[in-house]
């Protein structure tokens, strides 16, 4: 998914990320400044579509399909989990763990979902009010 070159010609491979946009490959100058909608931190080459988390400042993984997959195996671990609980066969340390996996996971899905979610980017409509409280010139 990504790429790098041994000869950049003074450019550095940067990544953009919207709402709309969810993963691009994009070139910048070495010495440019680069801020939203690009980034320079890769995403994990294991996401098969990765999004930026502006919030978070991470990548996370947005295909539907995955995430299905994702908390099936979260459904999964959670019976296991009460199953072993029930029986006796786990300590609460290791209980205390694997919830903490459980909770990063599920974390992780409401954050795609939330941002996948978004149909405008909160930060292209920041605007700044120049509006005086008086009514204006006086």
């Amino acid at each position: 998914m990504t790429e790098t070159t041994s000869n950049n010609n003074g450019f550095k491979q940067v990544y953009k990320s919207t709402a709309k946009v969810p993963f691009e490959v994009w070139f910048a100058p070495k010495d440019a400044e680069v801020s939203y909608p690009f980034v320079e931190t890769a995403p994990d080459p294991k996401f098969k579509s990765p999004m930026f988390d502006w919030n978070n400042y991470r990548w996370f993984e947005s295909d539907s399909k995955v995430q299905g997959e994702q908390i099936s195996e979260m459904s999964q671990s959670l019976e296991k989990l009460k199953n072993d609980v029930a029986s006796g066969k786990i300590s609460d340390e290791a209980i205390n763990k694997q919830i903490g996996t459980l909770v990063g996971l599920v974390s992780q899905s409401a954050i795609a979902q939330q941002a996948a979610s978004q149909t405008t980017d909160n930060k292209a409509d920041s605007t700044t009010d120049t509006t005086t409280t008086d009514g204006g010139a006086k």
